[in-house]
């Protein structure tokens, strides 16, 4: 029987948060065949879904706010059916010492697209995932940490993203939802994780546009409009995305000034660069 991933998300029928790293990654696994899909994040839709006894990896996007309510569920969910519990997003990303949570399978950190193919794979096959790239691994009682795969650099070699994911999961359509346009921020505020992020993918290869200096951002042209860009970056629209980018080095500094405090008095939009779970 075919493996699929099922996302808990909090609050999924209040049907106003689609978050885009779900979109994408389930983009990802659909184009891939494998299915995908969103479920409410509390005990008893969830027992429904692993009721029918189908291989199940529970993927749980976590930003800090939701941790420890995943946890729990997650927990309480371990000791009545038995599947893959994988957490990622910001707070494994920054928190990796999560895996030793009960019932924590393996945290992904940083972005997950080409990490959470190889899990879904690894998985179908029942072959280890000690080795998967991004990814803290608990088997046998025995944690693995592996390190970062370099980030993902074309992105026009990802799906669209798949709000039907979250259409599909609402008793009704909302009458506004949030929906985020792009893939990062080049901004470094302290109480935000963004410069943490850039500082955790420094040096991991050419693919990320980063040296030994740090890392670069890159932007988006949807087919829609304008780009999706900070104020000091130029882009040129077409019919998919199109990037440009800088490098942040000491050649730069100005560059990145002009994107933390833009000139313009008119609203500013955000480059590419965060977790993809």
């Amino acid at each position: 029987m075919t493996i699929r991933v099922v996302w808990p998300v909090l609050n999924l029928y209040k049907g106003d948060n689609q978050f885009v790293g779900i979109s994408i990654l389930s983009a990802l696994l659909k184009k891939n065949g494998i299915g995908s899909e969103a479920v409410e994040a509390e005990d008893r839709a969830i027992a429904r879904k692993l009721g029918d006894g189908r291989p199940t990896i529970l993927a749980f996007s976590t930003p800090t706010i939701y941790a420890r309510t995943y946890l729990d569920l997650n927990r309480r969910l371990k000791t009545r059916f038995s599947y893959l519990a994988v957490f990622g997003g910001p707070h494994p990303t920054y928190f990796p010492e999560m895996i030793r949570e009960e019932g924590v399978d393996v945290i992904c950190r940083g972005e997950g697209e080409e990490t959470l193919l190889d899990l879904v794979d690894r998985a179908g096959k029942a072959a280890s995932l000690r080795d998967v790239p991004n990814c803290w691994v608990k088997e046998g009682g025995e944690i693995t940490q592996n390190p970062l795969r370099p980030l993902v650099d074309d992105l026009d070699s990802l799906p669209v993203p798949d709000h039907d994911i979250f259409n599909e999961s609402i008793p009704a359509r909302p009458w506004q939802a949030l929906v985020v346009t792009s893939r990062g921020c080049p901004y470094g505020c302290t109480y935000c994780f963004n410069h943490v992020f850039r500082k955790l993918y420094r040096g991991t290869g050419s693919s990320c546009g980063a040296g030994a200096s740090g890392t670069s951002w890159r932007s988006w042209t949807g087919s829609a409009g304008g780009a999706i860009t900070g104020s000091s970056a130029s882009s040129t629209t077409s019919s998919s995305f199109s990037r440009t980018g800088w490098r942040n080095s000491a050649a730069d500094t100005a560059k990145e000034s002009a994107c933390r405090f833009p000139a313009s008095s008119g609203p500013t939009t955000s480059p590419r660069r965060s977790p993809g779970s």
